[in-house]
Formats: C-alpha cells, structure tokens, sequence
C-alpha cells in the first residue's frame, strides 16, 4: 500500500532526475502502480483505499504481518496521491 508508493513515487523522482535507468525502473513501477490500484475501490460513491497501515517499527515477519491496517487513512491516501500524479506525468497506465 502506501509504503510502496512511497517507494515507487522515490523511484519516479530518480528517474525524473536523471539518475535511475528509465526502463528497468518504469517497469517496477508499473507493477507497483498496479498493485497500488488493486487497493483503491468504490464504495458508496466514494473512492476508498484500503489497507494502510499506521508507522510500522523494524521487526521479524510475524510483527509487521500483525499490524492493524484501516481505509482511507491519510497518510495512505497522500502517498497514493503522490504515485499515481507522477506516474501520469510520466505518462504510465493508470488502469488496473
């Protein structure tokens, strides 16, 4: 969810700046972006992403699995925001 987007928006800066290769890299990123749209729905009118979860500390496996995720939390919704504007402006499908 939202701590890859964050990753993947990271990705497409580097590209815009010149220091990633554009294509190995887009292709993470599309792959991202799709995984991303798979978490965003519909419901009542409103578009509602789920699965975001609040700041997650280092740990093994079982504890990060553990962790509570909600829909629609901003801190999800602004990476979300983030990834799919500069994946238009880079031009990337945005369907899923």
């Amino acid at each position: 969810g939202s701590g890859g987007g964050l990753v993947a928006w990271a990705l497409l800066l580097g590209v815009e700046a010149g220091v990633l290769d554009e294509v190995s890299t887009l292709r993470v990123v599309e792959a991202t972006v799709r995984g991303v749209l798979d978490r965003i729905d519909e419901r009542d009118g409103e578009l509602v992403v789920s699965g975001s979860s609040f700041g997650t500390n280092p740990g093994d496996y079982d504890d990060y699995t553990s962790i509570d995720t909600i829909d629609n939390l901003v801190l999800g919704n602004g990476a979300v925001i983030a990834l799919l504007a500069a994946a238009h402006q880079q031009g990337l499908e945005l369907t899923p």
